[in-house]
């Protein structure tokens, strides 16, 4: 099982046949208005190169008013135009528990 204390290591780190490529993920012990400036579309990415997944984590929208959400994307065989799964949160609660069972089905 994957904890969110594992998605605290940095780009390049490997775990469980997961690379971190990517990893500017928010705080989940903070509030969205107080990590407004740290909210961008590039925020995280993983890949799991023997399965071609790619799990992609960005902010879309407004960060001064914070009228946006999380846009989460799993891909394949790194075919953006029509991904896996799309999942779509403001809340960081949802995006916690998103990123921990994407991560553990990549894993599998």
């Amino acid at each position: 099982m994957i904890r969110m204390d594992d998605l605290q290591k940095k780009e390049g780190f490997n775990l469980n046949h997961l690379v971190i490529v990517k990893n500017d993920l928010i705080s989940f012990e903070k509030t969205l208005e107080e990590q407004r400036n740290l909210l961008f579309e590039d925020m995280f990415q993983v890949e799991n190169k023997n399965k071609n997944l790619i799990f992609d984590i960005g902010w879309y929208g407004e960060t001064e008013n914070l009228e946006g959400n999380f846009i989460l994307h799993l891909i394949q065989d790194y075919n953006w135009d029509s991904p896996l799964m799309k999942l779509i949160t403001k809340d960081l609660y949802v995006l916690e528990f998103y990123i921990e069972s994407t991560m553990n089905f990549m894993k599998k």
